[in-house]
């Protein structure tokens, strides 16, 4: 059901997150500032994992069936919408 909908709506739809900083990571003592990227990149891996592969995924203690979305909708999905809405990106 979610698959269709991004394949049926893949112009329409862009990947995005709501990742928050409390500070500019420049404020950020060195260890602070690691630890923080290193859970962006856990994040971000996590999410393209759901978006990209059709297998199953542990995603925060719970087993799910990845989307597995075709290479065509995850270009849209994770740029090309994007621009074409954002003109100038």
């Amino acid at each position: 059901m979610v698959r269709d909908f991004l394949i049926q709506y893949a112009d329409r739809v862009f990947f995005g997150t709501d990742f928050v900083l409390s500070q500019p990571l420049s404020m950020m003592q060195s260890e602070t500032r690691q630890n923080v990227l290193n859970d962006w990149r856990d994040n971000y891996r996590t999410h393209w994992q759901y978006f990209e592969r059709s297998d199953v995924l542990m995603i925060r203690n719970r087993s799910t069936k990845g989307l597995g979305l075709p290479d065509e909708t995850l270009h849209k999905f994770y740029g090309d919408a994007v621009r074409h809405w954002y003109s100038g990106l």
